[in-house]
């Protein structure tokens, strides 16, 4: 008897441990898109990259203080649109960013 509740124990861990090891997927999937055409096709590797493009701080916070040395004045408008598998229309979203002296 012990060895039949004991089997049964086991093949429910091993039955709920495959269950719960499905590939999963991101809560919020818009921060995949990237808001800047320019550093996508570079593949997202902006860290390093000294740049005044307004987009530069969706990657990197610290290029404000390379921005406030080069204040020129910029405007980035970028459009994103994605389909979320359990969606069935498309969405978009615009972003604006300005930069100015």
């Amino acid at each position: 008897m012990v060895k039949y509740i004991s089997l049964i124990i086991l093949s429910l861990f091993f039955e709920l441990t495959m269950l719960y090891s499905q590939s999963g997927s991101e809560a919020v999937p818009f921060l995949l898109n990237s808001p800047s055409a320019e550093f996508s096709a570079m593949g997202e590797a902006t860290i390093a990259v000294e740049s005044d493009n307004p987009f530069a701080l969706f990657w990197n916070p610290a290029h404000l203080g390379i921005q406030s040395l080069n204040n020129t004045g910029n405007v980035g408008i970028s459009n994103s649109s994605f389909s979320p598998a359990y969606l069935s229309g498309e969405i978009s979203y615009t972003t604006r960013v300005y930069k100015g002296g």
